[in-house]
């Protein structure tokens, strides 16, 4: 009796998790393609990618838009309909597990530059200000892909084909102290280091607008037209889009958190 309840028990478990994937997966990946593309379109017009904090949602729905099809996409095949050429073939094994863990870390990373780059446009020193720029977005961005891809070259080494059952095989970590490692690398690193540089930046950013707003209000004027050019000439006053690119970065730490 008992034994008949565990296997059902774990068949149970077994259809939850494939119709978890593939209804929830089957919605994730085009409702997060249309919305990756309508980003992209709307960060590459004109008058948005002359912004510093264009280029890094650039780079952040480029690196979502990875993520769906090599993460998500894949996930779906696997543990929906159970379609995983990784059970056989090393070098996609491999190479599945690489860009797994380098698009997982690219899409956090572009976000915390973008929230530190809020920080720094909205900062009450003007030299703190003009490190916002096109150029220092380029160079972060290439260096921190530069950087994710040298560090996530271990999976191509110690990711591997296991035999679970007979007749059954896993593309997964090596037993031992690599499964250690990821585990603790994907709890601190990708989980409360990313989480927190987020909320510290988030919220540095909102304390400076909040001093922008309160130097605004402080200027002493004589009448509302001197007040329209006080006003309009608070440099440290964040512009339009600008505070358009802070909204829209506050609502993306607070869907991540």
């Amino acid at each position: 009796m008992s034994s008949s309840s565990s296997s059902s028990y774990i068949a149970f478990l077994n259809s939850l998790q494939i119709y978890t994937h593939r209804i929830g997966d089957s919605i994730l990946v085009p409702f997060g393609t249309i919305s990756c593309l309508l980003n992209l379109i709307i960060f590459t017009r004109k008058d948005f990618r002359k912004n510093p904090c264009a280029i890094y949602y650039i780079a952040y729905n480029i690196a979502n838009l990875l993520y769906i099809y090599f993460v998500i996409f894949i996930t779906l095949l696997q543990w929906g309909y159970y379609i995983d050429p990784g059970a056989h073939n090393i070098a996609y094994c491999r190479f599945r597990f690489y860009l797994y863990y380098l698009f997982a870390a690219l899409s956090p990373t572009f976000l915390i530059l973008a929230s530190i780059d809020r920080t720094l446009i909205t900062s009450s020193t003007i030299h703190i200000r003009q490190l916002s720029t096109r150029r220092l977005a380029f160079i972060v961005i290439s260096s921190m892909t530069l950087f994710w891809m040298i560090f996530h070259i271990h999976t191509l080494i110690y990711i591997n084909i296991y035999q679970l059952a007979p007749y059954y095989y896993s593309c997964s970590y090596a037993p031992g102290i690599y499964t250690t490692f990821t585990n603790y690398y994907q709890l601190v690193v990708r989980g409360l280091l990313a989480t927190l540089l987020m909320i510290v930046f988030g919220l540095l950013t909102v304390k400076n607008i909040r001093r922008a707003h309160r130097t605004a209000a402080a200027v002493p004027v004589a009448n509302s037209a001197v007040s329209t050019v006080a006003v309009g000439h608070n440099t440290n006053y964040p512009s339009q889009k600008d505070r358009q690119f802070i909204f829209m970065m506050c609502s993306d730490i607070i869907i991540y958190v």
